[in-house]
């Protein structure tokens, strides 16, 4: 849910944040889930991603998802559920489909990211 992976995410989201502010890229004084917003980070269940980005301006122009943690800096437990879940529910749930099958040793996760296209929108999504 959002409150819990903003939970999980704000810590590294809120250091960048910070840089930003100070460099004069961001202005202060937003609410963490403004920064969020301003960061285009999506996050939250899958059915709450999946409803972001396909309602987000740009998706009608997208060709590819590109998943990336930072600055969320999640552990790498983590990271691999939310990759497994953007590839088995978020990927599926926005009209992708596997090309072509694909294996990592050992990580189930990264197998299922990677065979359901989900490796390859300029936002962050983190699923839990």
């Amino acid at each position: 849910d959002k409150r819990t992976t903003q939970a999980e995410l704000q810590d590294g989201i809120l250091h960048a944040v910070k840089r930003l502010v100070k460099s004069g890229k961001f202005p202060d004084g937003l609410t963490t889930e403004g920064y969020f917003k301003r960061l285009h980070v999506f996050h939250g269940h899958p059915d709450e991603v999946s409803a972001e980005l396909g309602a987000d301006q740009v998706f009608p122009h997208i060709t590819d998802l590109i998943c990336q943690f930072n600055p969320g800096v999640p552990n790498l437990d983590q990271a691999l559920r939310a990759f497994e879940l953007i590839a088995t529910k978020v990927a599926p749930a926005l009209g992708w489909r596997p090309k072509r099958e694909a294996r990592v040793a050992d990580r189930p996760a990264l197998n299922a990211a990677v065979t359901n296209g989900a490796l390859a929108t300029p936002e962050v999504a983190y699923v839990r």
